[in-house]
C-alpha cells in the first residue's frame, strides 16, 4: 500500500503539473493569487498521507513462530491474524527496482480460505529473505504433516488416479525465449483498449487547448484519402507499440521451476513477481489463443489453482507458457500435472444458436450507437462500427464453440472478445455442473450448459451457450458418472 501510495502521487503530481502549465487562466491565477491554497492541498495530501498509509504501516508487525505467521495490524481496531504453515497454498513476492538494492519486497501469503480477501496476509516492505524463510518452513510443515505423500487433493475422489500427487513428475526448468516474447508482445490484443485511453486523452487535450478541434476537424477535411489512412495506421502502431512494451515490462526473464510438488514463476523487469504454488492444488488447464496467435498456431497455457495466485496476476491464472505452439502444448503441460492427457480428442463444434449470438452482442452497441448519432453529430457517424465490431465479436464467439468429453475428462471450447479458449478439467474438480433453458429457449430446443470450477476464493464459470438439449443431458449424465464415453457420439 505505501509503494501504491507513492506511485500514485507522483502520477497526481505529473497530472496537476501538466494540467497547469497548459492552463494560462489557471496558472496565473495559483502564482497570483492562490499560492497558499496550493500550499495547504499540499500539506492536507501529506496529512492524509500519513493518517491513511504511513500510520497503519508503523502499527503493523508480524512473528514467525514455529507453527505459523502472526500478523497484528490495525490503528483504531486491532486484529491479529494467525496462518499456519501447513495451511498456505501460495507465496508472492513483488519488488519494484528502487527496492532492489535495499533488499525489499512485498509478501504476499494466500490460504485455502474462502470469502472476499480472508485468509490473505501481505507484508509490506519485508526483508527478501522473509518470503524466503516462511516457504522454507511451509515444506517443512508440509513433509511432517501425517499422510503428506498420500493424501489426495479436495474436491477429488479418493479412489481415481487422478488424486495421485504430483511427486512422481520429474522437475525441470523453463525459461521463455527472448524470441517468443517478442511474438508474445506483438501479437497482445491489448492495444485496443489503448487505442480508447488515447481517444480520450484527446478530449482532455481539446479542452486544455482550445480550438484544437475545430483545426484537426478541417485538417482532415482538406487531407487526401490515403492521408488519413496513414494517420489511421500511426494511431494504431502507437497502440501496438505501447502494449508490445508493457508485455515486455511484465514478462521479462520469465521462468518457470518446477520440482515435481511447487510451481515457482518468475518474471517482470521494473518489478520482479515471483509466485509459489502447489502443483496438486490445480483444478484446470486453459489454452487461450486470440484471433492473431491462432493464425500463428501459438497460445497461451494456463493452470486455474484452488487457491489465490495473485491479484495482479493474468486473469488470477498462473501463467505455465506465455507462448506455445498448440500442437506441443498438451504434451509439454504434462511435465507439470500428472494427470493430464498429452493428447486431446477432436472437440465436436457447436451449430446452433448462430445468430442468437450475434444479436446478444449487438445489444450494447446499439444502446451506445442511438445516443451518438442524436448528440454528438457528425462525429457520432463513426459510432457505427461497434455495430460492425459487435456483429463480429457475435459471429467469432458463434463459431468458437465446441465440447467433448472422454473418460473422467472434459474439454470445453468457448470464443470471446476474439479470444478461443479450450479448457480440461477432470470430473472430480468440477465443483458443479448446470443445464438451463429460458422460456424462449425451451421452443427451440436449445440449453447452456455451466460449469464451476473452484478458482482461489470464488468460482471460475465457463457457459457452453445455446446446444442442443440432448448435447446438455448428455453432458450431465457425463458428470453424474453415469457416461464415461465420449459425448460427442452419444448425443446428436
Amino acid at each position: 500500500m505505501l509503494v501504491n501510495a507513492i506511485q500514485i502521487f507522483w502520477m497526481l503530481a505529473v497530472i496537476i503539473f501538466v494540467d497547469i502549465a497548459t492552463d494560462n487562466g489557471g496558472r496565473n491565477a495559483i502564482l497570483q493569487d492562490m499560492a497558499h491554497w496550493l500550499v495547504l492541498i499540499i500539506l492536507g495530501v501529506i496529512g492524509i498521507t500519513l493518517l491513511l498509509v504511513v500510520l497503519p504501516y508503523v502499527m503493523t508487525t508480524y512473528e514467525l513462530t514455529d507453527k505459523g505467521v502472526t500478523l497484528n495490524r490495525g490503528v483504531l481496531r486491532r486484529q491479529h491474524l494467525h496462518v499456519t504453515y501447513a495451511r498456505i497454498q501460495t507465496v508472492q513476492h513483488l519488488q519494484w527496482f528502487f527496492l532492489k538494492p535495499l533488499g525489499l519486497e512485498k509478501v504476499q501469503i494466500e490460504t485455502a480460505a474462502r470469502g472476499s480477501g480472508h485468509g490473505e496476509v501481505v507484508l509490506t516492505l519485508v526483508h527478501a529473505s522473509v518470503g524466503t524463510e516462511i516457504e522454507r518452513r511451509q515444506q517443512a510443515a508440509r513433509a511432517a504433516a501425517p499422510g503428506a505423500q498420500t493424501t489426495p487433493v479436495a474436491g477429488m475422489d479418493s479412489d481415481t488416479d487422478i488424486a495421485t500427487d504430483n511427486a512422481t513428475v520429474a522437475s525441470t526448468t523453463y525459461r521463455l525465449p527472448n524470441e517468443d516474447l517478442l511474438i508474445f508482445g506483438i501479437t497482445s490484443l491489448g492495444f485496443i483498449p489503448l487505442i480508447f485511453l488515447l481517444l480520450a486523452v484527446w478530449s482532455r487535450v481539446s479542452e486544455w487547448i482550445p480550438g484544437v478541434e475545430d483545426w484537426l476537424a478541417n485538417l482532415l477535411m482538406h487531407l487526401p484519402a490515403i492521408s488519413i489512412v496513414v494517420l489511421l495506421v500511426v494511431i494504431i502502431g502507437l497502440g501496438v507499440m505501447t502494449e508490445f512494451v508493457r508485455i515486455l515490462i511484465r514478462y521479462w526473464g520469465f521462468t518457470l521451476d518446477f520440482d515435481g510438488r511447487r510451481l515457482q514463476s518468475r518474471k517482470g523487469l521494473l518489478q520482479t513477481n515471483t509466485v509459489t504454488a502447489t502443483a496438486k492444488r490445480i483444478q484446470a488447464v486453459r489454452y487461450k489463443q486470440n484471433i492473431i496467435r491462432q493464425w500463428l498456431s501459438v497460445g497461451t497455457a494456463q493452470v486455474i489453482l484452488a487457491s489465490n495466485v495473485a491479484s495482479k496476476e493474468d486473469d488470477k491464472d498462473m501463467v505455465i507458457y506465455p507462448l506455445v505452439h498448440q500442437d506441443h502444448v498438451w504434451e509439454q503441460l504434462t511435465r507439470y500435472v500428472s494427470w493430464l492427457p498429452d493428447r486431446i480428442p477432436a472437440v465436436t463444434p457447436v451449430m446452433t444458436g448462430y445468430w442468437a449470438l450475434i444479436r446478444n452482442a449487438l445489444i450494447l452497441p446499439v444502446i451506445a450507437v442511438i445516443p451518438c448519432i442524436i448528440w454528438l453529430r457528425p462525429w457520432g457517424w463513426l459510432s457505427l462500427l461497434l455495430l460492425v465490431w459487435g456483429g463480429l465479436q457475435g459471429r467469432y464467439a458463434a463459431t468458437r464453440r465446441g465440447y467433448v468429453t472422454a473418460g473422467r475428462f472434459i474439454y470445453l471450447q468457448t470464443g470471446r472478445w476474439f479470444e478461443r479458449e479450450l479448457l480440461v478439467s477432470p470430473r472430480d474438480r468440477v465443483q458443479s455442473l448446470t443445464v438451463r433453458q429460458s422460456w424462449w429457449m425451451v421452443r427451440t430446443g436449445l440449453a447452456h450448459v455451466q460449469v464451476s470450477l473452484r478458482r482461489g476464493d470464488g468460482e471460475y464459470e465457463v457457459d457452453l451457450r445455446y446446444v442442443p438439449l440432448a448435447v446438455g443431458e448428455a453432458i450431465y449424465q457425463w458428470y453424474l458418472g453415469d457416461n464415461v464415453v465420449d459425448v460427442a457420439t452419444t448425443a446428436p
